[in-house]
């Protein structure tokens, strides 16, 4: 089994989130935004329709 991991480095944090916790609950009911545990692991079609918004979002 291999394991993927990023390591991610947050230069400046938003005072507003790029996407809410309200629209990605919305979106993507099945998966657990707020988990109180590290490791969790997101499917790969989540994080694909994920990264679709943020695309959408920075090419208006």
């Amino acid at each position: 089994m291999t394991a993927r991991y990023t390591d991610i480095v947050f230069r400046v944090l938003s005072e507003s989130p790029l996407i809410s916790l309200d629209d990605l609950r919305g979106k993507f009911p099945n998966c657990n935004w707020t988990p109180q545990r590290n490791c969790v692991q997101v499917a790969d079609s989540i994080g694909a329709g994920v990264l679709s918004i943020l695309r959408d979002q920075t090419n208006q």
